[in-house]
């Protein structure tokens, strides 16, 4: 997809079961939170992982949609509320993190 100034390769999508959010990672590690009942572009985005890095996996619960978890190149797994996405606040403060040692 593109945006105001480049292009952004997404690597991957999930949708909440009821089809009132899709959220997909991109290429520059950004997750971007879509509605598709709104007008077209993300509601919001945020570097959950390290800019350049891909995200490479996103799933929403099945059974808790608004509880996201995300992986990606930069060897980190994120869990996230996506009741906190709001690209006004640092994303850190509401993400939880793991990542492996070595």
């Amino acid at each position: 997809y593109t945006t105001d100034k480049e292009w952004r390769m997404v690597n991957a999508a999930d949708s909440a079961p009821d089809l009132r959010a899709i959220v997909v990672g991109d290429s520059e590690g950004c997750v971007h939170l879509l509605d598709p009942r709104a007008p077209p572009g993300p509601l919001c985005s945020l570097p959950l992982h390290k800019k350049g890095n891909k995200v490479v996996s996103v799933a929403l619960h099945p059974l808790e949609p608004r509880m996201l978890l995300t992986a990606g190149n930069d060897h980190t797994a994120r869990l996230f509320d996506i009741r906190q996405f709001s690209s006004s606040r640092d994303p850190s403060s509401a993400v939880a993190s793991s990542a492996a040692a070595g």
